[in-house]
């Protein structure tokens, strides 16, 4: 439904960009802000919950880890009244999710994820009619994540242990090729070369996994009672992960102290929609 909806708003402003009168048109560059929330969303992880008698309920938790705070630069050129091209550069800085929680009498645990990720955007844009105040527009993109990292925090809390143990993994992805779809208006200002803009976007994007690396290890030691570093006694740390497609009875069997472990991949949902503000500015041309 959200894919449609993205879709028929692009159409309609493709539609009314052919009565078009008047349009800025040479090089802009468009500078936003914006916050999306988590769209199509995926079964993360559950929640379990046991109380003493051994009865316990245990239920999905559901989402995304594409909503976030994002900070958008996008540079392009007007090639005529109605067409532009533009290239984006977006940072995400995700919001924190919760992916599994876990209480039974003796323990509680609870592991959250967020995400950081710069992303490249290459979009084709169609605007409407510059007459009046608001003049509205709309477009399709990819989206092209070039560099991220997804952090997984678990903290567990243990009756009788004193502290509180620790996992954290940091994870990285393929190559991954994304798309958008956006919808929104510019507002004119005193100043013909400036408009302010607010828009809705569309994200859909997910990642296959391709490696990750556990940073931090803290478990109790039931003889002391306290937490302790587990990497800094074991043998083999065994802290890097490769994710493959197929995995059998000889994976890892041959692998050496301090070699990645082979685990089958993940796929993971980024997918967000969201609102954006911000400024934009164009640095030449005329009106058409």
């Amino acid at each position: 439904m959200m894919k449609r909806t993205a879709l028929f708003s692009f159409l309609s402003l493709f539609l009314l960009a052919g009565f078009g009168l008047k349009a800025q048109t040479g090089p802009y560059a468009r500078l936003g802000v914006g916050y999306g929330m988590g769209s199509t969303t995926d079964q993360l992880g559950t929640t379990y919950v046991e109380d003493a008698n051994g009865d316990f309920t245990e239920t999905n938790i559901y989402g995304t880890y594409g909503g976030g705070f994002d900070v958008n630069l996008d540079l392009g050129y007007n090639f005529s009244q109605n067409f532009g091209f533009g290239l984006g550069v977006d940072y995400l800085f995700g919001s924190t999710v919760t992916r599994d929680e876990y209480t039974d009498p003796s323990q509680t645990s609870k592991t959250e994820v967020y995400t950081r990720q710069l992303r490249l955007s290459p979009n084709f844009t169609v605007r409407g009619s510059n007459e009046g105040m608001v003049q509205p527009y709309g477009g399709l993109g990819l989206v092209i994540p070039v560099t991220g990292t997804t952090y997984s925090n678990t903290e567990d809390v243990y009756t009788g242990i004193s502290g509180t143990a620790t996992q954290k993994v940091e994870s990285k992805g393929q190559f991954t090729l994304g798309y958008e779809a956006f919808a929104g208006v510019y507002f004119k200002v005193p100043n013909d070369k400036v408009r302010i803009f607010a828009e809705l976007r569309y994200t859909g994007l997910r990642i296959r996994a391709k490696e990750a690396e556990i940073v931090e290890l803290m478990q109790p030691d039931m003889t002391t009672r306290t937490i302790i570093d587990v990497m800094d006694l074991r043998v083999d740390p065994y802290t890097q992960i490769n994710f493959v497609d197929e995995i059998d009875q000889n994976t890892n069997a041959n692998r050496n102290a301090g070699d990645p472990v082979e685990q089958l991949r993940t796929s993971t949902n980024f997918s967000s929609f969201g609102i954006q503000v911000g400024v934009a500015m164009s640095f030449g041309g005329g009106e058409e």
